[in-house]
This record gives C-alpha cells, structure tokens and sequence, in this order.
C-alpha cells in the first residue's frame, strides 16, 4: 500500500484515490478522467494517458513525446475550473494544471477538455487551450 498522496489533489493515498484507475481504467465520470489523467501526467504513466484517449485518436499519439513533456515539467498542482455534462455519452471539464517548465518557469496549462463515454468507458476526447469559458 503506497502512503504518497495522490496528485490530483484529493488528499487520499494515491492507491485509494487516482492510481484505483490507473490500474483499471475505470473512472466512472469525466471529472474523475480528468483528475487521474493529470495524475498520469504527474507519475508519468503514459500507458494510462494514450488508453485513455478517444479509441480514433489513440494511433497518432507519441508516447516518447508526452513522456518528455510528463518528465520535463515539475507539476504544482490541478485547479478544476468548471465541469458540464452535455449528455449521457458527453462531458466537459475545464481546468487549470500549473507547472514548473523545464527552465524552472512558472506556467499554468489551461484547457477545456470534452470527454466521450463509449460502451460505458469514459475517453479523453480533445482540449481547446485557453479556452473564454466553459461552453
């Protein structure tokens, strides 16, 4: 049992708290995607991040290239911003992931990402960076 706190801001083991998904792929809302994929990023589980994406996106990821960028960055932490869900199949999240790059910068990775449930699985769809607001 791993006593390091997870990520994603919880306050819980990540055992207990995003790595429950990690292992599963079993996030049982887009927000709680969204929450482990920003953990993933943290711990550097690029496996989880690439099964994560929409099934049709998963073939042009690179996986050495979000490695390099899940390693380079020194992560401060996920600010949830808004969430909406659209239907059923169909969420969104926008969020705030703040960042140390690799030049010791402080930057913010601001996003709003729609998220798709597909035979009861919840994907990472795609993100407009930067988003005005929560659409």
């Amino acid at each position: 049992m791993s006593m390091e706190i997870c990520p994603c801001g919880s306050s819980k083991a990540i055992d207990k708290c995003c790595g429950m998904y990690h292992e599963n792929m079993n996030a049982s809302t887009a927000l709680l995607l969204m929450k482990s994929r920003y953990a993933a990023y943290v711990i550097g589980d690029v496996d989880y991040l690439v099964k994560t994406t929409h099934p049709h996106q998963q073939y042009g990821l690179n996986k050495s290239d979000i490695r390099r960028w899940s390693a380079e960055n020194t992560w401060q932490g996920l600010q949830i911003i808004a969430t909406k869900n659209v239907s059923d199949i169909n969420s969104q999240v926008e969020f705030k992931a703040s960042f140390l790059d690799k030049n010791n910068k402080p930057s913010v990775h601001h996003e709003l990402s729609t998220f798709d449930k597909i035979e009861g699985v919840w994907y990472y769809s795609k993100g407009v960076i930067n988003p005005i607001r929560l659409v």
